[in-house]
């Protein structure tokens, strides 16, 4: 009988196939792929879009149209849903628009967060608006907000001003050194009338008040430099109804542009609008678009444990009591051999049959004793140059199968001794090295 094959042993230990491997593998590089695209270029991290007055917001008054003119420009922008002053510090810009402040603790938080920002642009509040039913992110109508809501940002911000809202229509102007274009287009526009004592620098004033404003304020005596706040009245100026409308857009980005250290982000708070949300690794690792990333790892951790399990795959068929073929028969008779402790006789029988296959090889005569054979071989082994001695490999026998050999190392000299047996037939047989049977 022929051995077994060893590629049928390959095949049973592949726990899939070639082709479900490759599905594998596919799935889970796709899916990481896919992770990074869409963290790149996503553009709502969140998923659900708003139709609040929020930088998220597609509808009219939203600011999502500003934070895209923005990037057009090159200008790196930030969405913050947590400490947004801190994070703007005294390098970056903060941009609160249109917060919302209903109670006194959003109210200190808003005061807090511009006092961190040594750079900020305040827009106030203008309207409110509700949601279409069968479009969840337009707004279905918009109102006026009471003009409380925009005095309480100003009062949380440390400024002192009256909002104005004119019965008809303004005429803008900016100072000549400031040089801010001045024809806005708004509707149902406000102002600011700023009170005495404060470093308020107009921009765009009407003969009703101050549509944008540069106030300085020093929050400690000992800070020379203070802070630079812009105020915007009216947030038609960055609203994405407002944006395309006359000077609006370009009176926005040139105000922010005054305040803006060179190259500087500008962070845009999100927690006065209500999207709060403190850094944790974990919850990144598990939402949209990151949690593809995160689910390949797992599925490989996954499948690496279930492979190093004692079950993993096809069953393994069972192992037959003795394979087939010479080598395994020749191997296990050696085993038994060995483990019987049988190796001294196996030995002397060994030396025994080589012997008389070399005589009969050698053309002895058939009528020798085994003493007069020994006499024979020898000569024969002299004429052809044979380096090993019979004599020797029977002294070599004898002490192997005498009673005084003992130890581990029996079987190891038992199969060294074998070996030259082995090679005095193949040199009686073949001739030794240099000298062949034809010499």
């Amino acid at each position: 009988m022929s051995d077994v094959p060893g590629n049928d042993d390959a095949a049973v230990d592949q726990p899939f196939s070639r082709r479900a491997l490759f599905w594998v593998i596919g799935v889970g590089v796709a899916s990481f792929v896919l992770a990074i695209v869409l963290a790149i270029f996503m553009d709502d991290p969140d998923g659900t879009p708003t139709a609040g007055n929020d930088s998220y917001s597609r509808s009219a008054l939203g600011h999502k149209g500003f934070v895209e003119l923005l990037e057009d420009y090159d200008i790196r922008v930030v969405r913050s849903r947590h400490t947004s002053g801190t994070r703007a510090g005294d390098h970056a810009l903060l941009l609160v628009a249109e917060p919302r402040l209903g109670t006194d603790e959003q109210k200190e938080k808003l005061g807090h967060m511009l006092e961190a920002a040594r750079h900020a642009v305040l827009v106030l509040p203008k309207r409110a608006g509700y949601p279409d039913p069968q479009k969840r992110a337009w707004i279905d109508e918009s109102e006026l907000r009471p003009q409380s809501d925009a005095s309480d940002v100003l009062a949380a911000a440390g400024i002192t001003g009256n909002l104005v809202r004119p019965d008809h229509s303004q005429s803008f102007t900016s100072p000549l050194g400031e040089g801010l274009p001045s024809a806005p287009e708004l509707h149902n526009p406000q102002v600011v009338a700023y009170g005495e004592g404060q470093s308020v620098f107009p921009l765009v004033e009407s003969e009703a008040g101050v549509l944008v404003a540069r106030v300085h304020i020093l929050d400690d005596p000992d800070d020379e430099e203070g802070r630079d706040l812009i105020v915007i009245a009216d947030p038609d100026l960055i609203a994405n109804h407002g944006l395309g409308d006359g000077d609006n857009a370009a009176i926005a980005l040139a105000a922010l542009e005054k305040v803006r250290p060179a190259g500087a982000v500008v962070v845009v708070d999100e927690t006065m609008h209500g999207h709060v949300a403190t850094p944790s690794l974990w919850r990144e690792l598990f939402s949209f678009p990151l949690s593809l990333a995160t689910t390949t790892v797992l599925m490989a951790l996954v499948l690496l444990l279930w492979s190093a399990m004692g079950r993993f795959g096809k069953p393994l068929p069972p192992e037959r009591a003795l394979a087939a073929g010479k080598r395994s028969l020749i191997d296990n008779t050696a085993e038994l051999t060995r483990y019987g402790g049988h190796a001294a006789h196996a030995l002397e029988r060994y030396l025994h049959a080589t012997v008389q296959d070399v005589a009969r090889a050698s053309h002895a005569p058939a009528h020798l004793g085994p003493a007069e054979l020994r006499e024979w071989l020898l000569r024969a082994a002299r004429a052809r140059h044979v380096g090993l001695d019979l004599v020797a490999l029977e002294r070599e026998v004898a002490e192997i199968a005498g009673p005084a050999a003992k130890g581990p190392r029996l079987a190891a000299r038992a199969l060294a001794t074998a070996g030259r047996i082995h090679r005095w037939r193949q040199e009686m047989t073949n001739g030794s090295a240099g000298h062949s049977r034809a010499s």
